[in-house]
């Protein structure tokens, strides 16, 4: 949910690649560690531009609050209507914007919370198929770690890496962030600060130090 995110949104996010929103119907079950999820919906996070249906499912196994891994996948198409607007020098996976495609990404993903300390990994690998011939691929993953050393603070570092086009030399974006956190006693306020370094092969002035505020509102038990 969105009270367990520690950083800003990755990459894979940023870029656009996953839909932070979507509407449609979703399936769960889990039974004995292992869990299983179907979900149908559109594949735009906006305006519905192109009325198509996507799919992602995600199997995994869970050892009680300490150890969660597992994979999904996604799969869509898009028509010109949605994607012929972007303005992007680098296309994703080398797709042409100006025909229908068809687009796979696969996910595996980690979360380790021994104790104080935490891992989060994830991998991600996708294609883009046009006019049944395969486009080209695009990949990316980050690592998290966060140490909560007192009751109220946190130290975090993250290291995230995306590649738009496997078939475009030099295009690969790298970001290292690293952060710090102070809440208060409940918990329901929590204040970030994050330092992230773009590295590039091109050397621009794109850096970023973020301050943020974020309020959890706390019900009365009673409710």
């Amino acid at each position: 949910g969105e009270s367990e995110l520690y950083f800003p949104r990755s990459l894979l996010f940023e870029q656009g690649v996953v839909a932070l929103r979507a509407v449609g119907v979703e399936f769960e079950t889990s039974h004995n560690g292992f869990f299983t999820s179907l979900a149908v919906h559109n594949g735009e996070a906006g305006e519905v531009e192109d009325h198509r249906t996507w799919v992602t499912a995600k199997w995994g196994w869970q050892d009680r609050n300490k150890l969660r891994l597992g994979f999904s996948g996604q799969t869509g198409s898009t028509e010109p209507t949605a994607t012929s607007s972007s303005t992007a020098t680098v296309k994703l996976g080398n797709a042409d914007f100006a025909q229908d495609a068809l687009w796979r990404i696969g996910s595996l993903f980690v979360h380790w919370h021994p104790s104080d300390f935490q891992m989060f990994l994830e991998f991600h690998k996708g294609e883009v198929v046009q006019s049944e011939v395969l486009q080209g691929r695009f990949v990316g993953a980050h690592l998290d770690l966060i140490w909560q050393f007192t009751e109220r603070w946190k130290v975090m570092g993250r290291w995230d890496q995306f590649d738009l086009n496997s078939k475009v030399a030099g295009d690969v974006q790298k970001l290292a962030t690293l952060g710090v956190s102070f809440s208060n006693n409940t918990h329901t306020s929590e204040v970030f600060l994050y330092a992230s370094k773009n590295i590039e092969e091109v050397d621009l002035p794109n850096d970023e130090l973020r301050l943020q505020w974020r309020l959890t509102p706390l019900l009365p038990s009673s409710l």
